[in-house]
């Protein structure tokens, strides 16, 4: 399990509905993922580890670790300056053709 501590920390904020921070460790860059007090650290590391080795779909890597005491999910930093991410606000569906083209989804409308 890895130990994150503030000096890991390399300035990157990535939106979204949990904590999420930065960290550079060994020359690499890497997302740390705050729990919400649920098992979501846990299952987001349990989810990438079969679809990656199981399904062999390629997805991020994930490890565990700790910060200041408090589970975390450490992943693979895979955002670019083109390429960044997505927080589940921005994602819109559009259907051709509907009266859903500028439906905006919520978390209750997936639920």
């Amino acid at each position: 399990m890895l130990e994150i501590t503030d000096s890991m920390r390399n300035g990157k904020i990535y939106d979204g509905t949990t904590l999420k921070f930065g960290v550079t460790i060994a020359d690499k860059d890497y997302i740390v993922k705050q729990g919400t007090g649920d098992l979501s650290v846990y299952s987001e590391h349990i989810a990438s580890s079969i679809i990656r080795y199981k399904l062999h779909i390629p997805c991020h890597k994930t490890e565990l670790g700790t910060y200041k005491g408090n589970p975390v999910c450490v992943l693979q930093d895979f955002t670019t300056p083109t390429a960044a991410l997505h927080t589940f606000k921005d994602t819109k569906q559009s259907s051709e053709d509907t009266d859903l083209a500028d439906k905006e989804y919520t978390y209750q409308d997936v639920l």
